[in-house]
């Protein structure tokens, strides 16, 4: 959940080259193999290849000041960089993964591709140059011939760190081995025969620091500690991904082009083409910043849809409601006779429009999903659960059935039903209290939507 990642690879890749590259290794001919199969495999699956391209340089200037197997290293780097080119676009690759770095849209808007100079008070600026300066005070202390190797591969993860953000854990994975080594000769050189004696003691308790790790992200609890929307899973996140707005869209044989936002894109290439083409997807470098720009403009100002529409004729709009820039654009087709809401779920909005091919559809409007049950009591907000979230962490592992409910009030919210919006609201602080970083804010809402009820209790 709850979206592909190629990147991950690009960390695979990284903790792999370290590893068969390290210091005593011997480029048999088994280990040259290995190597030059992970680079093919590499270019295939993320643009990060030529770090792996900078380690075998690295070690191929090590090897040659040495003087040891310095031909064989060279060699692997020439065989590497050829295997490089065996990938379906061959040295359009390259160009494409230095378009995709040049992009001011992804630099502005996407979060991730953000470079952390530019976000304030953002803890992975700090990260990034603490580690680095630990990297430096470490290496001073420790003493002994640091390692180019290591240098390159921290120095190149580093500059990609600071210009953007989603390569911060890339760093962190790059600077673990050179820390390791350096906090082992320093022990070394102030308490010799510290291995022995810690490792009795430690040995264990990482094992259990590991096993409680796997339990917290198995059961979900790690998503709901750091405030993420995530649910462990396989498949499609229906909280990332339009999933029952897509397959209301296919169910009901509905018609485009269909207008919708740039994270949604791949997904709806998945499971709608090739009868349905996209508007725009996440491989931006394919679209240029100047259709980005125009697709993103709706979110800037609703009325911008409108000559979108014009130029693209949409017949539907997928529109999801986790953002006010969205729930704007929702509002206003609502108000629009031209479009009709035919379906509402925990993510997303479908509209039709009224006078195209899928008219016949936009007679019938499924309309929201269930509000409260026949006796369903408004409570007061006194009785809501008390707020322990460390507690509750550990009482009852988070259920995304019961998250969908802060979905469900979202959507009410974008739709104007303060009753629905309410009944969801209760519901979602009812089963969800370890949420703590929305709680608060949501009670707050419930407290001030309760007292417009103008009594305690009851239905309204």
């Amino acid at each position: 959940y709850p979206w592909s990642r190629p990147h991950l690879f690009t960390q695979v890749g990284v903790a792999l080259y370290l590893v068969l590259l390290r210091t005593d290794c011997r480029l048999k001919a088994s280990r040259i193999g290995v190597l030059l199969a992970l680079q093919m495999l590499w270019v295939n699956l993320h643009g990060g290849y030529a770090i792996g391209l900078a380690l075998l340089l690295a070690f191929a200037v090590e090897r040659t000041r040495e003087r040891r197997e310095a031909a064989r290293a060279w060699l692997l780097l020439g065989a590497a960089l050829a295997v490089t080119l065996a990938n379906p676009y061959g040295w359009g690759l390259v160009t494409h993964g230095i378009s995709e770095l040049q992009s001011s849209y992804a630099s502005t808007y996407i979060r991730e591709w953000v470079s952390p100079l530019a976000l304030r008070h953002d803890p992975a600026l700090y990260m990034v140059l603490g580690l680095f300066a630990l990297l430096l005070i470490t290496a001073q202390f420790a003493g002994g011939p640091p390692r180019l190797l290591w240098w390159v591969s921290v120095v190149v993860t580093g500059l990609m760190a600071l210009r953007s953000v989603r390569f911060v854990s890339l760093f962190a994975l790059a600077a673990v081995p050179f820390l390791a080594d350096n906090f082992t000769t320093l022990a070394a050189r102030l308490a010799p025969g510290w291995r022995d004696r810690l490792r009795r003691p430690l040995v264990p308790l990482l094992c259990l620091a590991t096993a409680a790790g796997l339990w917290m992200t198995a059961t979900g609890r790690l998503y709901a500690l750091t405030g993420s929307d995530l649910h462990p899973g396989l498949g499609a996140d229906s909280d990332g991904a339009p999933v029952e707005a897509v397959e209301f869209f296919t169910r009901h044989n509905l018609e485009g082009p269909l207008f919708h936002i740039y994270d949604d894109g791949s997904y709806l290439i998945w499971k709608l083409f090739p009868a349905e083409r996209v508007l725009i997807d996440p491989r931006s470098a394919l679209y240029g910043d100047a259709r980005l720009h125009e697709i993103r403009a709706p979110l800037e100002d609703p009325r911008a849809f409108y000559r979108l529409a014009a130029r693209h004729h949409f017949q539907a709009a997928l529109i999801p409601h986790n953002a006010a820039a969205y729930r704007r654009l929702i509002v206003l087709l609502r108000q629009d006779s031209q479009w009709r809401l035919v379906h509402g779920d925990a993510r997303s909005c479908l509209f039709i429009r009224a006078d195209g091919p899928n008219a016949a559809r936009a007679q019938a409007w499924r309309g929201l999903p269930p509000g409260p049950p026949a006796g369903y009591a408004f409570e007061p907000p006194t009785a809501l659960p008390a707020r322990n979230p460390f507690l509750d962490f550990f009482r009852r592992a988070p259920d995304p059935r019961d998250h969908r409910h802060y979905g469900q009030a979202r959507l009410a919210e974008s739709t104007g039903d303060s009753v629905q919006q309410l009944y969801h609201t209760r519901e979602f602080l009812r089963l969800m209290p370890s949420y703590h970083w929305r709680y608060g804010a949501m009670q707050a809402w419930y407290a001030e939507q309760h007292a417009a009820l103008d009594r305690p209790s009851g239905i309204p």
